[in-house]
């Protein structure tokens, strides 16, 4: 809502970003459900990434694969 997108925009504008405010951003991106709608993309994405990778020999698509899985764990992710 309004409110809502004022106070994200607020703290969005802020210089320097102080971890609270940070905190706040995360807040509210998590009240309106922004994480669990971009993991839902990233699966919806990495599916068709996977069917597309299909037509493709295996020794020739399991390079991709493991950079994928090293470039996902340096940023913090798991792939398990």
């Amino acid at each position: 809502g309004g409110p809502t997108r004022r106070a994200l925009l607020a703290c969005l504008q802020e210089q320097p970003m102080a971890p609270a405010v940070i905190d706040r951003i995360c807040g509210i991106l998590d009240d309106a459900g922004a994480f669990t709608y971009c993991v839902a993309m990233m699966k919806a994405y990495e599916q068709k990434a996977l069917d597309a990778l299909r037509l493709f020999p295996a020794e020739k698509v399991t390079p991709l694969g493991a950079y994928a899985s090293s470039f996902l764990e340096s940023i913090g992710f798991t792939t398990k």
